[in-house]
């Protein structure tokens, strides 16, 4: 939808149920570049709505934490789903990478975005080109003609989809087939970052069969993680001053990432990589911190690493018992007496001093014999 479809479609609708002087439309419709789509897809989205990427993060986190989960439990389980989330990223890499696109079309702009794009955003890719195939492009004389009264460069093409028993819209596309640029009144590039199925059918009848540039966005690609070219991400020495240690840690974070990046594209990177780490970092493990000389500076005559160290090593202390040692609970003058043992009484004779072992009833006398 574009804006002039918007503006005869709210008419309709303010004429159909008498809503001219309504207050609350009237201010709804001053904020209509917030809300509407078709003033808002000039702006890159990814395709998302207003509420979508919060709702999606949502029920992502909501198998892990709940409103009962208390703070230990919901870092512990964030960094759990994180994790997840990270392996799930690396297996879909992985498919990207290898696995083979299943084609519709067989044709070269179908295999060269099997090429470009990842799972993902190839299977829409692949169902706006199967769209196109159903297009049929005409030049437009009059917006040609117009256009170059103004020193306009670009081609105005018209696409439409014949269709039975009814009237097929119209989409205008501006292409430039020297620059390879375009523009469709869709707006689909600058919204989602892909080409829409009119571009595509025009390229399809100029006979192009590669993807431009212009119509591809790096983040939609197979090696969008990959840095083969210069980093990145830079900072200039000058800019470093009155930086707080989180700060420098954050920005030692971005550097490294790009170093690392960078250092993967080939095996002589690599080494050359490990090299310069190597050789650098003894040098700023010695480097003074804030004028205290650091201790790897220092000549440390008792070193306690390697053949130096003369501290004797003892034996560990050997447990007397199995298991764990039993511990004896500090108990209370009062709970000590009032558990004093009762004396021992003999079930014979109900005797105390004896049990019924030595009981005298049951010895007896002794035999004269053994006298």
């Amino acid at each position: 939808m574009i804006e002039d479809d918007f503006e005869a479609r709210w008419e309709t609708l303010l004429e159909k149920y008498d809503l001219q002087e309504h207050t609350w439309l009237q201010r709804l419709y001053e904020l209509k570049e917030k809300w509407i789509i078709a003033y808002t897809r000039n702006t890159f989205s990814a395709g998302q709505n207003t509420t979508s990427r919060s709702e999606g993060m949502n029920s992502f986190f909501d198998s892990y934490v709940s409103s009962a989960t208390g703070l230990k439990e919901f870092v512990e389980n964030a960094q759990k789903a994180l994790a997840r989330q990270f392996v799930r990223e690396k297996e879909e890499d992985y498919v990207t990478c290898t696995l083979k696109r299943p084609m519709k079309l067989y044709s070269a702009l179908e295999y060269d975005g099997a090429k470009i794009y990842t799972k993902e955003m190839f299977r829409k890719f692949q169902d706006e080109l199967v769209q196109a195939s159903l297009y049929y492009v005409m030049k437009d004389i009059k917006s040609c003609e117009e256009g170059e009264k103004k020193g306009d460069l670009d081609t105005y093409y018209c696409c439409y989809r014949q269709e039975l028993g009814s009237s097929s819209k119209l989409n205008y596309v501006a292409f430039n087939k020297e620059a390879l640029t375009g523009m469709c009144m869709c707006r689909m590039v600058e919204h989602l970052g892909i080409p829409c199925r009119h571009i595509l059918a025009v390229l399809n009848k100029k006979r192009i069969p590669q993807i431009p540039q212009s119509f591809i966005i790096r983040r939609w690609t197979m090696h969008a993680n990959r840095v083969d070219g210069f980093l990145p991400y830079e900072l200039k020495i000058g800019e470093s001053h009155d930086m707080t240690s989180t700060d420098r840690f954050n920005s030692m974070t971005m550097l490294t990432m790009s170093f690392c990046h960078s250092s993967i594209a080939s095996q002589e990177r690599y080494d050359y990589a490990v090299e310069v780490m190597n050789r650098e970092i003894p040098i700023l493990e010695r480097m003074s911190v804030d004028g205290v000389p650091s201790h790897e500076s220092k000549e440390n005559p008792h070193d306690e690493s390697g053949d130096n160290y003369k501290e004797p090593i003892l034996d560990p202390i050997v447990s007397q018992t199995k298991g764990r040692k039993k511990v004896i609970r500090f108990k209370s003058p009062t709970e000590v007496l009032g558990k004093k043992k009762a004396p021992r009484k003999c079930k014979k004779c109900n005797m105390q001093g004896h049990d019924k072992r030595n009981c005298p009833d049951l010895v007896g006398p002794k035999n004269s014999q053994y006298e």
